[in-house]
């Protein structure tokens, strides 16, 4: 169990720059925080205790891998720096704008009097190159005052051309919620532009259609079912369009007719749906069965074996 010794006795003061900053996640800001009262000890109060990831992990309530993650994104932030190995990690807290944490003061205004003079804090103009990237940036909403703006705009690798692709590509994308952060990171992280979507093989230019219209498509004529086919398929329970039953006819009309008097003759109590089973043997190419010489009727027969045609006397 990590000693209650390590914790301030009151409270933790942070940098309003942290606090409020757009580019710190609410989860990477807690634990922000927590380390900042670790340091609690120290004069500067910006040294923390050797501490291992294990006690760091606990001290934060994360997991170890969770802790680790959390420690490189506030190292990247500039709020952190870390020596040392994962059993005795040296963390020094890095507050912006030249200000420090306090942890045992009361928290009310002290009077004028006591006020320290203001310090002065000066920086140079950044050069010529620096000041391009920093345009650039700032066209896709990063604020050139920005701390992490400015670290970034003075890598060695960082162009506006640069920027602007992965601007241009991030900008791109509809799932991407903070453009100026993810711009940032992918500048700190990468040195190459973006790559174009190779996957589903070269994407064809678009067509212009408005210059030429297109033909118009043929209308294939339905061929015309005889009324007598059309009463025994509404009295076999056929449902829906006749488009294929008369392609089929027209095609081999003694099939089909044989078939509909077959499923229409037929009286077996298990059948669900006599029309369904015409269907499939329609599409199946199936020819009925002979009829034998005992049950044929009104003079019709079938000849020369089950695959005959059905003829009239």
């Amino acid at each position: 169990m990590i000693a209650k010794a390590l914790l301030p006795p009151q409270y933790v003061n942070v940098s309003a720059a942290v606090t409020y900053s757009d580019e710190l996640s609410a989860t990477h800001f807690r634990t922000y925080v927590r380390l900042v009262g670790l340091a609690w000890r120290d004069e500067e109060h910006t040294r923390l205790p050797p501490l291992s990831l294990a006690e760091l992990a606990a001290l934060c309530h994360l997991k170890s891998r969770v802790m680790r993650l959390h420690l490189k994104a506030l190292v990247q932030e500039g709020l952190l720096t870390i020596q040392g190995a994962s059993r005795a990690y040296r963390i020094q807290v890095q507050e912006p704008e030249g200000t420090t944490a306090s942890f045992s003061e009361p928290l009310m205004p002290r009077a004028a009097a006591d006020q320290p003079a203001e310090r002065a804090v000066t920086t140079a103009p950044p050069s010529a190159a620096v000041q391009a990237n920093l345009d650039a940036l700032a066209t896709f909403g990063v604020r050139p005052t920005v701390a992490q703006a400015r670290r970034a705009a003075a890598l060695p690798h960082v162009t506006p051309d640069l920027i602007r692709a992965w601007g241009n590509e991030l900008q791109s994308r509809p799932s991407v919620r903070n453009l100026p952060g993810l711009l940032l990171y992918q500048l700190s992280t990468t040195k190459q532009p973006p790559v174009p979507e190779r996957r589903g093989g070269a994407r064809p230019a678009p067509q212009d259609t408005t210059a030429t219209p297109l033909p118009e498509p043929e209308t294939a004529v339905s061929p015309v079912l005889p009324d007598a086919i059309r009463s025994g398929l509404h009295n076999l329970g056929w449902s829906g369009p006749t488009t294929e039953v008369a392609q089929a006819y027209a095609a081999e009309p003694a099939r089909v007719a044989g078939l509909l008097t077959h499923w229409q003759a037929a009286d077996d109590p298990t059948i669900k749906s006599r029309a369904a089973l015409f269907r499939a043997a329609l599409r199946a190419g199936s020819w009925p069965p002979p009829i034998p010489e005992a049950e044929e009727t009104s003079g019709r027969r079938y000849i020369e074996g089950p695959y005959a045609a059905f003829i009239q006397h």
